[in-house]
C-alpha cells in the first residue's frame, strides 16, 4: 500500500508517495506566484492550489500502481484566506498569511481589549498580519465559506470543507482549549459559524475522494482523505517533535522555532495552538528575515553581483572566533536591522559571519523565552536549507548546543505521510512513522568556540536595540 502526501507552501506545492517501508517512490513539485499590491496586499490564486495539487499527484501516480494508494493527506500553509461560494469556487484571490490589508480593521477588532484577552481565547495577539483583518476585508463578498488552504483542498478532494485544529488556530478564530470556533471572536468580526469549515481532529479520516478528483489525479475512488494540518505542525510530526521539551528549528528565508509543550501562558508573546498529539500544544516564534539577512549581505554588500555560497562558506569558516565587537542585528522585518563595530579592516565576509551570528543569537533568544515562560527545551531538531551548510552547523552547535540534523528536505510532506499512514493502520503511531520516514544524525555541541560565543551572545544582548 502507498501513502500520498502533499505540502502546499507559500510559493510551491510538493507531492510525495511513500510505501509501507517508508521508501519515497515518487515525487513532484510545481511553483506559483505571489501578487503584491498597495496597502500591504500579498495574494495568490487559490485555484492554483487545486490545479497544482492535482497535477503533482497525477505526475506521481504515473510511476506506481495507483490503485494501491490508500490515502492522501495535506500539509498546508496557514492563515491564507479565500472567500468562496457554495461550490467552493473563489470569489477573490486568496489573501496570504503575509497580507496586511486588514491592518485598518485593528482598532475595530481590538476595541480596548488587551493582548491577554485575545491570547487567553485564541493563543495569539492581533497584528497587521492577523487573519482576523482578512475576515473583515472579505465580508464584502458575502461568501458561503471562508476557507484557508487545508479546507479548500479537502473540499476539492471530498466535497466537504474540513479543517483541523492546527490550521484553524492560524485563523485566530479557534478556541485553543476547546478546539471549537470561538464565539466571542466570531461575534467581534461579524462572522457566522456556518461560514466556517467543520473541524475534525488532525489525522482523522474525512472520507473517500470524489470520482472527479480521483480521475483528475490518477487515483481510484477507494482512496481516502486523511485530515492533515498546518505545515509547521506537519513538519513537527515528521521530525518527531511530539512531546513537551521537543523543539524544531526550521531554517529558510524565515527561521521558525517551534516547540511542543503542555503549558499555556495567557500573557505570552509566543503564538500557540493545539498540536497533532492530544493534550500537547505547539508554540512558535520566528526570525522573519533569518535566511534573508545573509542573502542581503550576498546581494547588496558584495563587490560582485552575488557571492557564491561555496566561496562564502570557505571565507566565513576562517573567521570564526574573531571580531568580538562586530554585530549585525537581523531585524529587517521590524526596521531595526543594524551593523555595529565596523572598522577599516572589516570586509564582506566578516559582515556575512556577523549576519549569521545575529540570526543564531535571535534563535537562542527565542529558546530562552520558551524557558522563561515555563516551557522545556530538551532536544532540538534542525532542518531546512541552511542546516546543510557547515558554517551554520558550527554556529548553531556553538551557540545552542547539540542538535539532531534531519536530512529530509520535504519534512512537512513526510509529516503528512506519517499522519496518513497512522490513520489507515500502516504504522502504529506518529513516533514510529517519523523514525521510519525521516532519518537524522546528531551534531554534538561545538566546544571549540562555545566560550567565545557565550561572551559574544551576552554582549549582543546587552547592547541590543
Amino acid at each position: 500500500m502507498y501513502i500520498c502526501a502533499v505540502d502546499i507552501g507559500t510559493t510551491a506545492i510538493k507531492t510525495i508517495i511513500v510505501d509501507e517501508q517508508g521508501n519515497k517512490c515518487a515525487s513532484s513539485s510545481a511553483s506559483y506566484p505571489l501578487y503584491t499590491g498597495s496597502g500591504g496586499v500579498v495574494e495568490q490564486d487559490a485555484r492554483k492550489w487545486k490545479e497544482l495539487t492535482f497535477q503533482t499527484v497525477r505526475e506521481c501516480t504515473a510511476a506506481i500502481a495507483s490503485d494501491e494508494v490508500g490515502c492522501i493527506c495535506i500539509s498546508a500553509q496557514g492563515g491564507s484566506l479565500v472567500p468562496v461560494n457554495e461550490n467552493g469556487e473563489p470569489l477573490a484571490y486568496a489573501a496570504t498569511w503575509m497580507d496586511k490589508r486588514g491592518e485598518g480593521f485593528l482598532p475595530e477588532i481590538e476595541r480596548g481589549r488587551d493582548h491577554t484577552w485575545f491570547y487567553s481565547r485564541i493563543g495569539r495577539g492581533v497584528s497587521p498580519t492577523s487573519c482576523l483583518g482578512r475576515f473583515m476585508a472579505f465580508k464584502q463578498y458575502n461568501p458561503a465559506y471562508y476557507l484557508t488552504t487545508l479546507e479548500y483542498i479537502n473540499m476539492a478532494l471530498t466535497g466537504s470543507p474540513i479543517t483541523d485544529p492546527t490550521s484553524a488556530a492560524m485563523t485566530s478564530m479557534l478556541d485553543i482549549r476547546t478546539c471549537k470556533w470561538q464565539e466571542e471572536i466570531m461575534e467581534l468580526c461579524g462572522v457566522e459559524e456556518h461560514t466556517l469549515p467543520s473541524i475534525m481532529p488532525t489525522g482523522a479520516v474525512i472520507g473517500n475522494i470524489t470520482r472527479e478528483a480521483a480521475d483528475a489525479m490518477g487515483l481510484t475512488a477507494n482512496t481516502v482523505v486523511v485530515n492533515g494540518g498546518h505545515d509547521q505542525y506537519c513538519a513537527a510530526a515528521g521530525a518527531n517533535v511530539l512531546e513537551p521539551g521537543d523543539v524544531l528549528l526550521s531554517t529558510g528565508t524565515a527561521w521558525v522555532v517551534f516547540g511542543a509543550t503542555n503549558v499555556l501562558n495567557h500573557d505570552s508573546r509566543l503564538a500557540a495552538g493545539p498540536h497533532v498529539c492530544p493534550g500537547v500544544y505547539g508554540i512558535f516564534s520566528s526570525v522573519p528575515t533569518g535566511g534573508a539577512a545573509l542573502d542581503w549581505v550576498r546581494r547588496k554588500l558584495s563587490w560582485k553581483s552575488e557571492l557564491s555560497f561555496d566561496k562564502l562558506d570557505y571565507e566565513v569558516m576562517k573567521r570564526f572566533g574573531r571580531n568580538e565587537q562586530l554585530f549585525l542585528r537581523p531585524l529587517f522585518s521590524k526596521g531595526k536591522a543594524s551593523i555595529e563595530g565596523l572598522d577599516l579592516h572589516t570586509d564582506v565576509y566578516d559582515i556575512a559571519l556577523a549576519a549569521m551570528e545575529g540570526v543564531v543569537f535571535e534563535v537562542r533568544r527565542i529558546m530562552e523565552r520558551f524557558i522563561s515562560e515555563g516551557h522545556a527545551v530538551n532536544s532540538v531538531k534542525l532542518l531546512g536549507g541552511a542546516s546543510r551548510a557547515l558554517p551554520w552547523q558550527k554556529l548553531i552547535t556553538s551557540v545552542i548546543g547539540e542538535v539532531d540534523l534531519f536530512h529530509e528536505t520535504n519534512i512537512a510532506c513526510m509529516g503528512a505521510a506519517a499522519l496518513g499512514g497512522v490513520a489507515i493502520g500502516v504504522w502504529s503511531d506518529l513516533k514510529a512513522a517519523s523514525k521510519l520516514l525521516c532519518s537524522s544524525e546528531v551534531l554534538p555541541a561545538d566546544n571549540v568556540f562555545s566560550e567565545f560565543y557565550e561572551k559574544k551572545y551576552t554582549a549582543y544582548l546587552n547592547s541590543s536595540v
